[in-house]
């Protein structure tokens, strides 16, 4: 049986920790999409909002520029109507005062339409595209950065030599508790042997008793009675192995 690894329970916080960042990328990665479509959104909107106002103020120039030529029409038609004619015996200047006042009026409804498609225009189309820039720039701050992955989760390595050694450890101790157990068993049959050489002895000192009973009913042969030495056994203490 091997020990555990020591590092067991690091390897098992790095664990976590990779499992964690994983949900939390993926969490992030989600919202991250939902900003993103926005913004595509967003964008496209903002293109399609200055193109419209492009050509809104493209139409407005338009416009100017026809209402100068419709007044420049009416003007000359107004002139033609009053135009002085000179039969003779006239000023030479007489009607110049009209004709000054129609080119007066037909120059500023031509620097009208000059500056509709001039300044006017191109200062409309700096302001749209301010406008469309600060948009766009709005609309990125709301997107945000994208999710990043960091640093990775460091995974410790197995302690393959703390694992030995604790092995080791374990089985030393196993053997110590084993040896430490040896020493009352053999005691204790040790113990066991000596009660039983006492009821061998026991066992033997009952047999010699038995054989002087045996002898004392013998009858006596010749001169010797052999009553005298029925309790020979009797006084041995010997035991017999």
């Amino acid at each position: 049986m091997c020990a555990p690894d020591p590092n067991a329970a690091a390897r098992f916080q790095a664990e976590q920790l990779q499992q964690e960042k994983i949900a939390k990328h993926g969490s992030e990665s989600i919202k991250y999409w939902n900003r993103e479509t926005d913004y595509k959104r967003g964008r496209e909107a903002s293109a399609l909002g200055f193109s419209r106002a492009q050509s809104d103020a493209y139409t407005k120039a338009l416009n100017i520029v026809g209402q100068g030529r419709a007044g420049k029409a009416a003007l000359t038609q107004e002139y033609a109507v009053k135009q002085y004619v000179d039969e003779g015996g006239r000023s030479r200047r007489a009607g110049r005062s009209a004709l000054v006042a129609l080119l007066a009026k037909t120059s500023a409804l031509d620097s009208a339409a000059d500056n509709a498609f001039g300044a006017k225009m191109d200062a409309a189309h700096q302001g749209l595209l301010r406008r469309y820039n600060s948009f766009q720039i709005k609309n990125r701050e709301r997107l945000g950065v994208k999710p990043e992955w960091g640093a990775p989760v460091l995974m410790p390595p197995r302690d393959k030599t703390g694992q030995f050694l604790a092995s080791l450890s374990q089985g030393l101790s196993i053997a110590t508790s084993i040896v430490g157990l040896a020493g009352p068993v053999s005691g204790m049959f040790k113990g066991l042997g000596g009660l039983g050489g006492a009821s061998k002895a026991v066992s033997g000192a009952g047999a010699m008793s038995g054989a002087g009973a045996f002898a004392s009913g013998l009858p006596s042969i010749g001169s010797i009675d052999l009553s005298k030495y029925s309790k020979i056994g009797q006084g041995l203490n010997i035991p017999f192995n």
